[in-house]
C-alpha cells in the first residue's frame, strides 16, 4: 500500500470560505452552529455506511455545493445504502426537537433537501442506482421525467412562496439554482463515489 493509498485529502475552496463569511453576516451564530452540526452528522453517517459496506474514503471537499465525500468504488447494490445513510442521519436529528430545536430543524431541512430525486443529491443517486437495471435509453427517459416533474414542482412552490406568501424572491432564486445545478450522470458506473 503506497503513501497515496493511506492518505485522505481534505479541501476547502475559497468559494466555501466566502459563503461561510457571508452567512456569518446574515445569520445568527446559533443557527450557523446548528446547521454545521447537522451537516457533520450527515457526513458522518455517509462515512459510517461506506466503511460498513467495505469502502474507503479518499477525501472530503467543501465547496460551493457543500461537502462532497469521495469514496472508492462500491458495488451498485451498496451505493444506494451509502447515499441514503446521510439523509437518514439528518432525519433522526428531528428527534432532538425538545432538546435542540435548531439542530432538529436544520437536520429535517437537510434530510428533505438531500432526498430530492435530483443528481448529484443523495436522492438522485439512489434513484439512478434503482434505475440502473433498466436499459440505458429507458433509464434516461424515466430519470428525465422524474427530474422535470421535481424541478417543476419546486418552481411552482417557489412562485407560491414568493407571491402568495410574500416571502420575497429568495424561493424563486433557490428554484433557479436547482434547475441550474441538476445534471445527469450515472453514479453507479463511476470509479469513485462522491456523496453529498
Amino acid at each position: 500500500m503506497g503513501k497515496s493509498d493511506r492518505e485522505m485529502t481534505v479541501g476547502i475552496s475559497a468559494t466555501a470560505c466566502l459563503l461561510f463569511a457571508f452567512s456569518l453576516l446574515i445569520l445568527p451564530l446559533k443557527w450557523i452552529v446548528a446547521a454545521l452540526f447537522a451537516a457533520i452528522i450527515h457526513e458522518a453517517c455517509h462515512a459510517l455506511a461506506v466503511f460498513l459496506c467495505g469502502g474507503r474514503i479518499h477525501g472530503l471537499k467543501i465547496g460551493r455545493n457543500g461537502a462532497v465525500m469521495e469514496a472508492g468504488a462500491i458495488p451498485p447494490g451498496r451505493q444506494w445504502i451509502c447515499s441514503l445513510a446521510g439523509p437518514l442521519g439528518s432525519g433522526f436529528l428531528v428527534l432532538l426537537i425538545p432538546y435542540l430545536p435548531r439542530v432538529a430543524f436544520c437536520g429535517g431541512v437537510h434530510c428533505l433537501y438531500n432526498l430530492l430525486p435530483l443528481y448529484p443529491l443523495d436522492g438522485g443517486r439512489v434513484l439512478l442506482c434503482l434505475l440502473d437495471k433498466l436499459p440505458s435509453s429507458k433509464r434516461d427517459k424515466v430519470y428525465k421525467i422524474i427530474e422535470t416533474v421535481t424541478l417543476s414542482a419546486l418552481t411552482v412552490g417557489a412562485v407560491y412562496l414568493c407571491f402568495w406568501l410574500e416571502l420575497g424572491w429568495t424561493p424563486v432564486f433557490l428554484a433557479a439554482v436547482m434547475w441550474f445545478r441538476a445534471r445527469r450522470n450515472s453514479p453507479c458506473k463511476e470509479d469513485r463515489l462522491g456523496l453529498q
